[in-house]
């Protein structure tokens, strides 16, 4: 094996650690501009500092993901690109197709959950970004423009193009979804979304093995994530849902 790696891998990874640092940077200016221009829009008993330290806390946890991947795949010595591109548009209806077909996983996997917590006495949390895009207008565009443009651009390039294409040629494409789908499903750093993800996660490996690029997976996450911004529009105070 070569010592080092080959100059098409370091162009790749460097394009991954550009998109990632360009996401995180995003995340965090934007959340920190948003609460010191809107701290009237806090939750009760949420103050601005925290809010703000929570939101910097959010951001700079992905870190880790982005760099063990980068790492991951420069040990690997393999070149992180998609190795069959699907075209545009019938990927883009394979996404959209995929993520309806999700949503009835969606539910068994929410209610199979529901039952267990209700087993060991537990109480689901919802997301206090989520709290809040319920009762402000302005926080719900936010919410939307990151998890229906961004997230799913980044998400999929770095776990269903770099990481996915590098460990399924040494593993095979199997085990390949099941250790993208939980290191996806970690990476959001909350306990409560960990099943739902999962399942998520081996969805799109799937279609993502099926299609041959990351245009299909793209398209099944932002057109799930826009799914579940439309239940918390309707879940809002006063919309009548």
């Amino acid at each position: 094996m070569p010592v080092g790696t080959p100059p098409a891998d370091r162009r790749g990874l460097l394009a991954a650690g550009i998109l990632g640092a360009s996401y995180l940077f995003l995340v965090l200016a934007t959340g920190i501009v948003y609460v010191a221009l809107h701290p009237d829009l806090l939750l009760p008993g949420v103050s601005k500092v925290s809010m703000e330290v929570n939101l910097g806390r959010d951001a700079l946890a992905k870190v880790p993901a982005l760099l063990g991947t980068v790492l991951l795949l420069g040990w690997m010595r393999r070149r992180p690109v998609d190795p069959r591109p699907a075209p545009a548009g019938p990927a883009v209806r394979a996404g959209l197709l995929a993520a309806t077909a999700f949503l009835p996983v969606q539910t068994v996997v929410v209610l199979a959950q529901q039952a267990a917590y209700d087993r060991a006495g537990w109480t689901m949390q919802k997301q206090p970004l989520v709290e809040e895009a319920q009762r402000s207008p302005e926080v719900f565009a936010l919410v939307a423009v990151f998890a229906v443009v961004l997230a799913p651009v980044f998400e999929e390039t770095l776990f269903r193009s770099w990481l996915y294409a590098g460990v399924r040629a040494r593993t095979g494409p199997l085990l390949a979804a099941v250790l993208t789908a939980a290191a996806f499903a970690l990476f959001h750093f909350q306990v409560d979304v960990v099943p739902v993800l999962f399942a998520l996660g081996l969805f799109l490996a799937w279609l993502r093995e099926r299609t041959g690029g990351r245009s299909a997976p793209i398209a099944m996450h932002a057109c799930y994530n826009a799914f579940q911004m439309a239940g918390i529009l309707v879940a809002r105070p006063g919309s009548g849902g």
